[in-house]
């Protein structure tokens, strides 16, 4: 992949003439993001340009349905310090398949499950420094409707390939925004969804609903970031 300018992916350059450069969006897209930031001895353009495109396709047969398809997205990030007079350039092109199935069991009982790509990219100002997340995530479940009573129980798995840290306004150590490679991460959980209506003789209704949602997760090896502890 290549910087917006031709350069390599992730580079980080000078200005040929300093401040005096600016931003060019050279590129068509669907969704754009330029946002400039004027801080205490900060002056920065970020620039965001994103590409998507997708092809889902839904098969029906007798009690089953398939429901597969893919997204592709190419992004565009560019952080310009025009104090600094270095731009940071990070072009990424990732591919996102996804499939679901669901079994119409009876009238009332159904399962299903499905597998799905997840990605949230990095900051634009991070370069190459930082990952983006990446992720692959299961869910399957059971589910069972008749007349006022609906009730579905959920499992699901997902297994970061490298989840993305980030600083929030409220910690004190880092500044906010900042993010760190937090390598592979594993989420897994269960949710129980119940919901109830009664009907009462002079028309009323009266819903009720129950939802419970059970959540783990585990770093899966060692990893290190420039944040200080906090003491």
């Amino acid at each position: 992949m290549t910087g917006s300018d031709g350069g390599p992916a992730g580079e980080t350059r000078s200005h040929p003439g300093g401040m005096a450069a600016g931003v060019g969006c050279p590129h068509p897209s669907f969704k754009g993001i330029l946002v400039v930031l004027l801080a205490a001895k900060k002056l920065v353009i970020v620039a965001v340009i994103a590409i998507a495109a997708f092809i889902n396709d839904e098969i029906e047969w007798d009690r089953w349905t398939l429901n597969i398809g893919v997204r592709v997205e190419d992004i565009q990030r560019e952080f310009d310090d025009l104090l600094k007079g270095e731009i940071t350039a990070n072009d990424e092109t990732v591919v996102l398949p996804g499939a679901g199935v669901f079994f119409q069991w009876s009238d009332a009982w159904a399962i299903f499950g499905g597998i799905h790509g997840g990605f949230s990219p990095a900051a634009p100002a991070t370069g190459n420094e930082v990952d983006s997340e990446e992720s692959v995530n299961y869910e399957y479940g059971l589910r069972y409707s008749e007349k006022d009573l609906y009730v579905e129980a959920i499992g699901f798995f997902s297994d970061y390939s490298n989840l993305i840290g980030r600083c929030r306004v409220s910690d004190s150590v880092c500044q906010p925004g900042e993010e760190f490679s937090a390598g592979d991460v594993q989420i897994a959980g269960a949710e129980l969804n119940v919901s109830y209506v009664h009907d009462f003789v002079a028309g009323w209704t009266l819903p009720i609903g129950f939802v419970y949602t059970y959540t783990e997760s585990a770093f899966q090896h060692s990893f290190l970031s420039d944040f200080p502890i906090r003491t």
